[in-house]
């Protein structure tokens, strides 16, 4: 049985058009979930990194804070250690004169010695120095206030009413040595409401004690430049460091500079009108610290980029300190994602050519085998002319092979 040819091209067309409707429209949803879905991940890559970069230095601040803590910590100990060491070696200095001139010198010139041999010796920056009193209380070494050199100092007092020299007279007959925590005078400083921690020894020979203290608040601010010495090397990621101010707006370091003694900070302002400094005052009064955004120049670029930070409170030193990272990191991310997702969208459209071209195929092969047998047996060439058609005028027509 012959089918006729405009049954065949019906069919044809037929086929054709819904393969290229097929292809539209599974085309165009596709594409519209694959742009949807990259919009999600793109939202969602911007959250993850945003919320890991939080993590990370919340990290850092943590650490800091926990490094701060054991510096602070260790302010009294090591205040301890150093002036019992450096009582011990005057000590040794003025045993050494003594039993060197016991048998050829006398007793007030052994003294002038040993006074001499002391009076000079300045350490810990310059601050530390040594004194002498015997034990009736007559001073005899004092070399931050010579004119007192010679005095009755047993009713001295400090600021809390506390007899200074009775009470080291006292650890100096019952103990031999031992700490003692007072209040002071301070070279180049006025006033004597200074917190001092004194070490002193029983020097037998003379039945004198021979001492030396130091301020706790000296050995804090040295503690203190230490910590910044560390704190401001520290960096992580790729522009990431950590920086610090006092509660008052006074710049510590930042930007792996040290800015201590710079100028006040406390009305710095980024860019968009955020007010840095009290933003970071404001978050560290929260147990805890806080996160703050705004802002700020990096390390090796002079144009303000976003940046959030995470700052934490130290009370007792009143400092602000915060570990920051820069956002603009996460377009870099979002722009290579959307170039993987070109490529990925490329190779989608070349999959489904080929099957559209694949589906092109069968249908001409399935129009092939709606020929009746004997209509390719009859006029076989006739058929294979059949089956390359061209639309011309709105009519198809047949094309020699």
């Amino acid at each position: 049985m012959k089918i006729p040819l405009s049954i065949t091209k019906t069919f044809l067309v037929f086929v054709i058009s819904l393969i290229l409707i097929s292809f539209g429209i599974i085309g165009y949803f596709w594409i519209y979930n694959e742009y949807t879905r990259f919009h999600y991940e793109s939202e969602k890559i911007k959250l993850d990194f945003i919320e890991s970069q939080k993590k990370l230095i919340k990290t850092q601040m943590e650490r800091a804070a926990e490094f701060i803590g054991y510096s602070k910590s260790k302010t009294e100990q090591r205040l301890k250690e150093n002036i019992r060491d450096r009582t011990y070696e005057a000590y040794s200095i003025a045993l050494n004169i003594y039993n060197e001139n016991r048998i050829i010198k006398s007793d007030a010139e052994i003294k002038k010695m040993i006074k001499d041999a002391l009076r000079p010796i300045r350490f810990n920056q310059g601050r530390g120095y040594y004194f002498a009193t015997d034990f009736n209380g007559i001073e005899q070494l004092f070399a931050d206030r010579p004119e007192l050199e010679g005095k009755d100092l047993s009713d001295m007092t400090d600021t809390r009413g506390r007899y200074v020299i009775r009470d080291m007279i006292g650890i100096a007959k019952t103990s031999g040595e031992g700490f003692y925590d007072y209040t002071w005078t301070k070279p180049n400083h006025g006033g004597k409401d200074f917190p001092k921690i004194a070490f002193i020894k029983k020097f037998e020979p003379f039945e004198w004690f021979i001492g030396t203290g130091e301020y706790l608040d000296d050995v804090e601010k040295d503690i203190q430049s230490e910590v910044i010495e560390r704190l401001v090397n520290i960096r992580f990621d790729k522009e990431g460091y950590l920086f610090a101010s006092t509660y008052t707006g006074e710049p510590l370091f930042t930007n792996g500079n040290i800015t201590r003694g710079g100028a006040n900070i406390a009305d710095l302002t980024d860019p968009n009108g955020v007010k840095i400094f009290q933003a970071q005052r404001n978050a560290v009064k929260k147990p805890g610290g806080d996160f703050v955004q705004y802002s700020w120049k990096k390390l090796n670029h002079p144009d303000p980029s976003p940046k959030i930070a995470f700052v934490i409170g130290i009370p007792d030193w009143e400092w602000i300190v915060g570990s920051g990272v820069y956002l603009d990191e996460i377009e870099t991310v979002i722009a290579q994602r959307r170039q993987e997702l070109y490529i990925s969208l490329q190779q989608h459209i070349a999959r489904i050519a080929l099957i559209f071209g694949a589906m092109l195929i069968a249908a001409f092969i399935a129009t092939y085998h709606l020929i009746s047998s004997k209509e390719r047996l009859k006029n076989p060439r006739k058929f294979r002319q059949m089956i390359f058609l061209f639309r011309n005028s709105g009519k198809w027509q047949l094309l020699p092979i």
